[in-house]
């Protein structure tokens, strides 16, 4: 009998995330472990086929086996990227601020423009 074991599998739009704890058998492959979560069913199917996958942000190919504890993670495409955000504040007088201000309630100096949130919901409706 094989030894049979919990993986995650894991998928976010920008307005929906799936998270689907599955249950599998030693020797099961990335592929295998999406496949048998039936987060397929829950997103376009086609469109997960296509997109890179990964454990614990590492990525690797669907062949691969996971091992207990593992969350496979399935990569979408950047809405924007962070140096364009980092770019677009600037020029507006912006900056994301450091962990210790944001602690402090000081993220954002306050100035004209749109915040980093703005700006990257406005690249998902482009």
């Amino acid at each position: 009998m094989n030894k049979r074991f919990r993986v995650e599998v894991v998928f976010a739009e920008s307005d929906e995330q799936g998270l689907l704890d599955v249950e599998v058998e030693a020797g099961t492959t990335v592929a295998e472990a999406i496949a048998a979560s039936g987060i397929g069913q829950r997103f376009d199917d086609e469109k997960l086929a296509s997109l890179p996958v990964g454990i614990w942000g590492r990525v690797v190919d669907r062949g691969h086996e996971v091992r207990p504890g593992d969350r496979v993670e399935i990569y979408r495409p950047l809405a924007i990227d962070p140096l364009q955000v980092r770019r677009q504040l600037a020029e507006a007088g912006r900056t994301m601020g450091r962990p210790d201000a944001a602690r402090r309630g000081e993220c954002f100096k306050e100035s004209a423009g749109p915040s980093p949130t703005e700006l990257l919901h406005e690249s998902d409706t482009e």
